[in-house]
Formats: structure tokens, sequence, C-alpha cells
């Protein structure tokens, strides 16, 4: 048996002329399914249709906008009409907020318009999808939330409503994989963190702000845009068939980062109030760069990461004892001097990545 294998199988990816989406289709198609790829952009969804064309299986272009039922309804319907069948949905059309703002700051008309697109959509793309999957008694649905999902992004950049929409299906997911459970079905979430794409290429050319990112991340890396690709085959695949209403997070180590940070931060800031080690230890192992004249982390300015970090970890802190750890770590005059003149620069670099991952909707 190939669990990995989709011969005789189709999919219907949203979404699939360009960033991820496009990755998905590609991947299906390498594994052996045809392809219906539907995106707003018809231009791109025929390119994404002769791309699975391409790798030797049957692929069809469909216009849609996931916004509008009847073309849903009409997307859903062609594919079984031209393709046979309907067996995977990769649920994955989606928009970012199209400015940084806060809650006070956020016009209606932008909420409404992400949560139409990246809420409304996952709704509409799944109910009609469910309607064949149900008739037939298998399928599979990938709907494609985020890392922001799982956790604010705000001590990166602000995101209200495409992160309250990738919550949201989220937890989507979790009631449709216990509603069609026993009738063949599973639905899964798939949560990418930061991915380079041909959407995100401009938005983090910026070497400050990769810097920046790149400093976030725990594996110290963006990821490439294929590497996508085996995680949603996974889900795709028989390799997933006892799993349902699952959230998979691809993000670097991402959501791991209130661990994450308490170890870099111990490793910094984890010193006696003398500057010459480690609490409870000789000194010199883990000394803080910071109170030795200063220091670079990953290349960038050690004022400007601490700034980041501080701000990361206050604002992800689960535990009382975390957020005391973390405040009781460093007594040096240097860092907490450090810190404060931090502020404004880790402020002003907080909203440049804000602006810059703003910029693209497949960026994260």
């Amino acid at each position: 048996m190939d669990l990995f294998g989709l011969e005789g199988k189709v999919a219907l990816v949203t979404g699939a002329g360009s960033g991820l989406g496009r990755q998905f289709s590609e991947v299906m198609a390498e594994a052996g399914a045809d392809v219906a790829c539907a995106d707003i952009d018809q231009a791109s969804a025929r390119a994404a249709a002769a791309a699975v064309e391409g790798l030797g299986r049957r692929g069809a272009a469909i216009g849609c906008d996931v916004t509008v039922e009847a073309e849903v309804e009409a997307m859903v319907t062609r594919t079984v009409e031209v393709l046979g069948r309907l067996d995977i949905l990769v649920n994955n059309a989606g928009i970012a907020d199209p400015r940084a703002l806060l809650l006070h700051q956020y016009p209606t008309a932008d909420w409404r318009a992400v949560l139409a697109v990246d809420l409304d959509g996952v709704f509409f793309c799944a109910r009609e999808a469910l309607k064949v999957m149900v008739g037939q008694q298998s399928g599979k649905i990938i709907n494609i939330a985020s890392m922001w999902g799982l956790a604010g992004s705000s001590s990166l950049f602000p995101a209200l409503a495409y992160n309250a929409a990738k919550g949201a299906v989220v937890n989507l997911t979790r009631e449709l994989g216990l509603q069609y459970a026993k009738q063949g079905i599973q639905v899964n979430a798939l949560c990418p963190g930061f991915y380079q794409t041909n959407l995100s290429r401009g938005a983090i050319d910026d070497p400050q702000v990769r810097a920046t990112i790149t400093a976030f991340i725990p594996m110290g890396r963006i990821a490439e845009a294929a590497e996508i690709k085996g995680p949603a085959l996974f889900l795709a695949s028989a390799a997933s068939d006892y799993m349902t209403g699952q959230t998979l997070v691809t993000d670097g180590g991402c959501c791991s980062a209130t661990r994450w940070l308490g170890i870099l931060a111990s490793r910094w800031v984890g010193m006696t109030g003398d500057g010459k080690g480690p609490a409870g230890g000789a000194g010199g192992a883990w000394w803080c760069p910071g109170c030795r004249g200063g220091g670079r982390v990953a290349g960038y300015p050690l004022a400007r990461v601490m700034a980041v970090v501080t701000r990361v970890m206050l604002a992800r802190s689960r535990l009382p004892r975390t957020r005391a750890r973390w405040t009781g770590m460093c007594w040096s005059p240097r860092l907490a001097a450090m810190r404060r003149t931090a502020a404004s620069e880790g402020e002003q670099l907080n909203w440049q990545v804000s602006r810059a991952v703003m910029a693209s909707s497949q960026l994260m």
C-alpha cells in the first residue's frame, strides 16, 4: 500500500494560482491526483492547471470568488463534471489585513472583507465539498489556517481580522472533524508559519525585516514555499486516515515560542547581580552579551532583538512564574538601561515588520 499516493483521486485547490496554493496544486498532481485549480484570477488558475497537466495529470481551471455562494457551488459542480469526482479539498483561498492597525483604528469594511474570504469562504467551500463527500462516504478536507490562528501576532505586527478568522478556522475544523468522523471524511487544519513565496519576496527583501522575522523563528530561517508540500500531502493521503479535527503546525517552532524564548532569554540574561555568570554556577557559561559590552544575535543588534523578545515573552507568558522568571533573571544595570533605550527602537522595528508582512497575504 502506498500511504502517500493519490492515484485515482481528484483534488480541488482554492487560491491555487499563486503563493502556497500553487504548491498545493502541484504536490497533489505529483502524488498522482487530478487537480481542479480555482482562483479569483482566472489567468493564474489556467497557469496552475497547465502546470498540473505538465506533470502528467488532468487539470481544470476554474474562476471563483469564494465569498460568493453561487460561485462556490458552481466550482464544486464543475470539478465533478470535468474530473469525475471530488476526494480532496484544499481550502486555501485567503487574504491578509489590508493595513496593520490597532482595534480602535480598524475600519469595519476591512474587518468584513477579510472575514468574508478567510472565514466565510472556508465555510462555503467546505459545505459544498461535503455535499459530494457525504454521498460517497469518503473525502479529505484540509483547511489552511495559520500559526496566527493559535497565537496573537501583535508581538511582531497587528493583524486583527486575519488572526480572528484563522482562529475560527481552527475551531471550525475541530467541529467538522467530529461531525463527519463516522462518514469516512477527515477534516484537518494546516497552520503554516513564515514561507517564502512569489507573493512574499518583495515584503521580506529588506535585510532588517528579514533579520527580525528570522530572529523570531526558532529554526532561524524562513521556509521555502515547497516545504509546505510534505505536510499537505500527509493530510491529503491515506497516511492521515486516523486523524481528524486536528491542527498540523508547520512554523519552524514559533508556536513553541514561550518555552523557546525562556531558554533563549536565560542564555542572554541568566546572570547573577555581579554580571559574572549564571545564578548558581560558575561564571562565563551563559553570560549575557549585553552586560559584557554589547553584542549581536544572528548578526542583529542585541538591543533591538531584546526589545522584540521582551514583548514576545511577556505577551505569550501563560503562567505567572514565567513572567516572574523573565523579570527576575538579570539585575544588570547595563541590561536594564538597554531595555529602556531599546523600547522606541523596538516599537519602530515592530511596525516596520508589520508593514512589510501585511504587504503580502501569503507570507504566513
